[in-house]
């Protein structure tokens, strides 16, 4: 089983406020090699703009309502700034199926003991 992790990406510009924040995901890689190299490996869901930190009335905007155009935009601004497709994606699936696969075999393990008790 392999993890593909939710993840975030807060952009800051020094002495600027907002901040450009967005909530991506790792997407699934089960296509062939053929389609999986046009693909993006990760989508964005969501984006705001915060000034310190959001709350509660922080407004999201679902990936889904916006352009083409402006999405595309977003996603060449995430590779320019190392959020790329064969790097950063691998490391962080790699990082995250071994973290998982960790915290399943230790909750394995505590369940044995409590069961064995």
């Amino acid at each position: 089983m392999v993890s593909r992790p939710e993840f975030d990406v807060v952009i800051k510009k020094d002495g600027i406020s907002p901040q450009l924040h967005l909530k991506c995901q790792l997407m699934d890689s089960s296509m062939d090699a053929e389609i999986k190299d046009e693909e993006d490996s990760f989508e964005i869901l969501e984006f705001a703009m915060v000034d310190e930190e959001w709350n509660n009335d922080t407004y999201f905007v679902n990936a889904d309502l916006l352009d083409p155009t402006m999405y595309d935009m977003l996603m060449l601004m995430l590779e320019e700034r190392g959020i790329n497709h064969s790097t950063f994606c691998e490391q962080l699936m790699q990082f995250s199926t071994g973290y998982e696969q960790d915290l399943y075999v230790n909750l394995l393990e505590s369940l044995k003991k409590f069961i064995q008790k």
